[in-house]
């Protein structure tokens, strides 16, 4: 008998070794680890219990075998995964039949012989010496009630070093974001793990990563500083100090003051707020003024900075107009939260940039009269002397009534500076709320910026100027916003209008009637869109698609069905659709004559775009 008294140590130490076994399944690493150490048990046991030197050289060329994976790396093996197992089946079965009376054991010992593959494989192993290669992987990850975050944080830490990069807050308070892995493990084991079949794996390419790396780095911080912003899951004081940390980061480093951002040598014009922080990454060049007459001024538009350079010697209520005198020169995103005045009425909620405000004072109604009755034109006299033209927060700029109806409920006045013109915007109640500004890739006519805060509110900054000559400006990207991941088609049904749209386009597919909507503007998470595509009848509309390629637009459809392929006689054709009519943001289509399928890919879409929208352009830089 090879164990005269056996003891529950070494059924203990067999137990953790299949435990080790189960757990090399998943995590590779702490498997081999939990593996070796539960070999060395068994070792100290056979040396003081055992005379048999076959198991002493099968315990030690397992343990040796442990080592030396946990050395090179642990990748998984699924070769040496059942040499393990088939190694530990034969232990098991040597020490079951060591603890019974006869010859069992004797019966055993063909299970350690040399020969057999398990031990062959083992052998093998320890002629391996190069590590293996640590390999940088990406996927995006929603979070869910299902799938936790910090759970699936925690799984993936166990396999390698892990990073989350957050992207958004869903309305639900759930995370929506990156996470990064770099780990020895194959892309295969990652794939056939059970708890990450949720997950799409993809590979980071290593010199497209170092050659990204410092806009990267840049754009961590920036882009999570708004969805930090608006979460609610840190506590207060760590999601101050957060902020705080993160701003001063950004501040330094994505910001620097206006008047940096002109050429020292070619300037001879007037520069507005020259001390104004102002982001510059996407300033290509530093800006010539040549002419004494052209004024440049900072302005927050669609979530961005923009230059406004405007010829003092004409009209500034005319700037985005087509006027060569006035251009607008993109400077880059604004992620920073910032304070504005809130302005309540008794129907409406308007919100303006501290930045652009001249100071808020009780409202005078001797100051204000009518400067033209045909236009219904309204002014107000403040106190330096200046003259500002009047917009009431309850009203339109052209439906304000008598001057009674007017002046009911007003207590206060916001003096505003857009476009280098004074404006006086009257309201009954005005606060300062701290707020981050919604992005949007084309400037619209239904608002100027959209406003979010902490606490769940979305507010419209609206356009002052009255006789703006629109164009829809593209912000420049350095990114296509196309997904190439995505495979497939969406058939989409628009009033009858059958539209193939090539999955890669979309962004996002949203329930229509439970959109976050600030009037026509749709609202997803830091983004928000003012160009639609519609049926005759919003009514019988299921469904938004997001289209963040050329400037970012929605299809309100009727249905949305996936399919893997189009029929093969469609023909790829550019949409020329029936519309019916046309705004500077809304498209309706009508049913076709031929009720004839369409096909929207990457191809055509931007001829499909500049067919609808004519008027877009993009900024000179």
């Amino acid at each position: 008998m090879l164990l005269e008294n056996h003891t529950s140590t070494v059924f203990s130490s067999l137990s953790s070794l299949s435990s080790a076994l189960y757990l090399y399944s998943s995590s590779p690493k702490q498997g081999m680890e939990a593996l070796e150490k539960a070999v060395s048990s068994l070792r100290q046991h056979t040396e003081r219990e055992f005379h048999s030197p076959f198991l002493l050289a099968r315990l030690e060329l397992m343990q040796e075998a442990a080592v030396s994976s946990v050395r090179l790396g642990a990748v998984y093996d699924a070769d040496l995964y059942q040499a393990f197992f088939a190694a530990a089946d034969a232990l098991e079965q040597v020490f079951y039949a060591s603890s019974l009376e006869g010859d069992y054991a004797e019966q055993t010992q063909f299970l350690l012989d040399r020969q057999r593959t398990c031990w062959q494989v083992l052998e093998a192993s320890l002629g391996r010496r190069a590590y293996s290669p640590v390999c940088h992987y990406y996927t995006e990850f929603k979070e869910s009630s299902r799938f936790p975050l910090n759970k699936m944080l925690q799984s993936l830490a166990q396999i390698g070093e892990v990073t989350y990069r957050l992207d958004s807050v869903l309305s639900q308070g759930e995370l929506n974001g990156i996470i990064e892995l770099k780990t020895p493990q194959p892309m295969a084991w990652l794939q056939s793990q059970h708890a990450y079949l949720t997950l799409t794996w993809r590979q980071c390419d290593e010199v497209d990563a170092r050659k990204r790396n410092p806009v990267q780095q840049l754009a961590f911080p920036v882009a999570t500083y708004s969805s930090l912003f608006l979460s609610k899951h840190l506590p207060r004081q760590e999601h101050y100090y957060v902020l705080d940390a993160l701003a001063t980061w950004i501040h330094s480093n994505d910001y620097q003051v206006f008047a940096e951002c002109f050429s020292q040598v070619h300037f001879v014009g007037h520069i507005e707020q020259a001390s104004r922080r102002v982001p510059f990454r996407g300033l290509a060049h530093p800006i010539s003024l040549k002419s004494s007459t052209l004024s440049a001024s900072p302005i927050r538009i669609s979530g961005a900075f923009w230059v406004c350079c405007q010829d003092e010697q004409s009209d500034p209520s005319f700037m985005l107009s087509q006027d060569k005198h006035n251009e607008l020169v993109y400077l880059g995103g604004d992620h920073l939260s910032s304070n504005v005045y809130v302005v309540e009425s008794q129907n409406r909620v308007f919100v303006f940039d501290q930045e652009d405000c001249q100071g808020v004072y009780p409202f005078n109604a001797t100051a204000l009269y009518q400067a033209d009755e045909h236009e219904n034109q309204w002014c107000y006299i403040c106190q330096e002397g200046r003259v500002a033209k009047v917009v009431f927060a309850d009203m339109t700029l052209d439906g304000m009534g008598d001057q009674s109806a007017a002046l009911e409920g007003n207590e206060q006045v916001v003096l505003i500076v857009q476009g280098g013109k004074l404006y006086a915007v009257i309201g009954s109640k005005v606060t300062i709320s701290e707020a981050v500004c919604g992005h949007c890739d084309c400037i619209g006519p239904l608002a100027k910026n959209i406003w979010l805060t902490a606490y769940g509110d979305i507010f419209l900054e609206p356009w002052l100027m009255q006789n703006t000559l629109f164009i829809n400006h593209i912000v420049p990207k350095k990114n296509n916003a196309i997904n190439m991941e995505k495979i497939g088609y969406y058939q989409l049904n628009v009033s009858g209008v059958a539209i193939w749209l090539e999955a890669s386009l979309v962004q996002a597919i949203l329930p229509y009637k439970t959109c976050k909507r600030v009037g026509n503007i749709l609202i997803y998470g830091i983004q928000y869109f003012q160009r639609f595509i519609r049926g005759i009848d919003e009514q019988t509309a299921a469904f938004s698609i997001v289209i963040k390629a050329l400037g970012g637009f929605v299809i309100d459809t009727e249905t949305c069905v996936w399919h893997e392929n189009i029929s093969a006689e469609l023909g790829e054709e550019n949409a020329s659709f029936i519309v019916q009519k046309e705004t500077d943001y809304v498209v309706t289509l009508c049913n076709n004559e031929n009720n004839k399928d369409y096909i929207l890919n990457t191809r055509n879409v931007a001829d499909f775009v500049a067919s609808v929208w004519p008027t877009l352009s993009l900024p000179k830089e």
